[in-house]
């Protein structure tokens, strides 16, 4: 969702902005039936559901618990406008349009958002490069925060460079 909301914000107020960061995310994000059929009525069993599809081999089991606190400190309500707001999302026919330097992040094993959501970005984005975190599930700035960090402050230093 924060990709998706990213996505926009670029397309409507390019002007505002130096760069893009995208992780995690695609140009459109469709939500797997059960979740949309199923979060308002069973949370917990979505949320159950949810623990295994977004965390990658390196995902300790206290960030799958905190996850799933998280998730179900939510409004059931809420999480089924969040889910319907991602499922409604496509960005696809307009990516050409950012004209950002842009940086695409994905893991290795994101079921919620496949690498080849990633490498789809990188090729429509007209100034796009992709970072590829090996074993990375869907919450891979938890996972493994330092090559994160590393891929983005690279990022931004190349940014700055452009800027000079």
């Amino acid at each position: 969702m924060g990709g998706a909301i990213a996505q926009a914000f670029a397309l409507s107020h390019p002007q505002q902005l130096r760069g893009l960061v995208l992780v995690a995310t695609g140009a459109r994000l469709r939500v797997h039936p059960d979740i949309l059929q199923q979060v308002e009525k069973d949370p917990a069993r979505v949320g159950a559901l949810l623990v295994e599809w977004v965390h990658g081999q390196r995902a300790t089991p206290e960030q799958k618990r905190q996850y799933l606190r998280h998730f179900l400190a939510v409004p059931p309500a809420v999480l089924a406008g969040d889910w319907q707001a991602c499922n409604a999302f496509d960005s696809m026919a307009r990516l050409g349009e950012i004209r950002l330097p842009a940086l695409v992040i994905g893991g290795t094993q994101d079921q919620m958002t496949p690498l080849k959501y990633a490498a789809f970005l990188c090729e429509q984005l007209p100034d796009a490069d992709l970072t590829t975190i090996e074993g990375g599930g869907h919450m891979l700035m938890i996972e493994q925060p330092g090559l994160v960090i590393g891929a983005i402050s690279g990022f931004l230093a190349r940014l700055m460079i452009d800027d000079q």
